[in-house]
């Protein structure tokens, strides 16, 4: 894994970060993407679209450079096939592995802004409401343990805004 930390403050290397995952999730959004699929890279491209791409990974390259980040990808999969991608910098300075389709990135708690973004974007489209008892969508929460009362008043909206009510120790 990486050590992005090396004489940073931890502000400088959240702010790397988010840029990071954040064009990847703007890839991902316009994509209307899945993961990766085994597809080859070049298949089904639309008109425009390399020159589009040569545009985007240019950017992300200087930007990725400018801001010191240390290893990125970026990929581009539409329809479950991959279209492009691109690779910045390290997956691990001590060992000078470079960053190549299969470095795992830890994410951590950022996966709960793609969760937050997928959310809305169901509301959006009409599929779910944020105040819909959250037990609708995740029956499994029935089993939880809520002291702050019953488990069927926790909406989609509390869950966001972290005010459910869940602390230590609230599953079975």
């Amino acid at each position: 894994m990486a050590r992005i930390t090396q004489g940073k403050d931890i502000h400088d290397v959240y702010q790397r970060t988010v840029f990071a995952l954040a064009v990847g999730v703007v890839v991902t959004v316009l994509a209307g993407g899945a993961g990766p699929g085994a597809a080859q890279e070049g298949q089904a491209a639309p008109p425009g679209f390399r020159e589009a791409w040569e545009e985007l990974s240019g950017f992300f390259r200087q930007a990725a450079s400018d801001r010191g980040v240390v290893g990125g990808s970026l990929w581009f999969v539409h329809g479950g096939q991959v279209l492009a991608r691109e690779h910045h910098g390290m997956a691990d300075l001590e060992t000078g592995t470079a960053v190549a389709d299969q470095t795992v990135f830890h994410w951590a708690s950022n996966t709960k802004t793609l969760t937050g973004i997928a959310i809305l974007q169901l509301r959006d489209r009409g599929l779910l409401s944020l105040d819909d008892a959250a037990v609708r969508w995740l029956p499994e929460l029935r089993e939880v343990h809520a002291p702050c009362g019953p488990i069927e008043e926790v909406t989609i909206r509390r869950l966001l805004s972290h005010t459910a009510g869940f602390r230590a120790s609230t599953w079975p």
